[in-house]
């Protein structure tokens, strides 16, 4: 991308002090992740690529999650198409992303196809590198709280999970 293109995607957004809340200021740049992808034609390299123009690793954390989850969702579409998906590759493409991209990719992304199957959730943190996969739990707890509000249900659910520190990570997840 041009670095005109780069100059305004950092700009869109403006700064956290902009908005009356926060959450406001998190969503726009989930949400311009997901802009990226349209304005990449859907190659994912160029849309993360854009994400990287933004100012702090939050803003460009928060932009990757909306670029990958519109990669996610592209896949099997007919309208937008991304080669940046497997069918039998569920970690793809994460490996053969910059190291700084990767953390949201193993998590965020490798879980937004399967946020309503919890064994499949499950199984995926685990099958991904290991200093990714107590944040990737913890992602896979707030998403439970797209499905569930009961607290009881959360516990439930998180109880699934073997291992004692990655259960209290989803735990933390559902908190958040």
């Amino acid at each position: 991308p041009s670095s005109e293109i780069k100059s305004e995607v950092a700009q869109i957004c403006g700064k956290v002090e902009d908005y009356e809340r926060r959450q406001q200021f998190t969503e726009c740049n989930h949400g311009l992740g997901h802009a990226t992808m349209f304005l990449a034609d859907y190659d994912l390299l160029i849309a993360l690529d854009l994400c990287d123009a933004l100012g702090t690793v939050n803003e460009r954390e928060l932009c990757y999650s909306g670029a990958l989850m519109a990669n996610g969702d592209a896949f099997g579409s007919d309208e937008h198409s991304t080669k940046y998906v497997k069918a039998d590759d569920l970690l793809y493409p994460c490996p053969l992303l910059k190291e700084h991209q990767q953390g949201q990719c193993y998590t965020y992304g490798v879980l937004t196809r399967f946020q309503n199957d919890l064994e499949q959730s499950i199984a995926l943190c685990l099958a991904i590198p290991n200093q990714f996969q107590e944040k990737c739990f913890k992602t896979l707890g707030r998403d439970r709280t797209m499905i569930s509000a009961d607290p009881v249900e959360l516990l439930s659910q998180c109880a699934q999970i073997q291992s004692d520190t990655f259960k209290n990570s989803c735990m933390e997840g559902t908190a958040y």
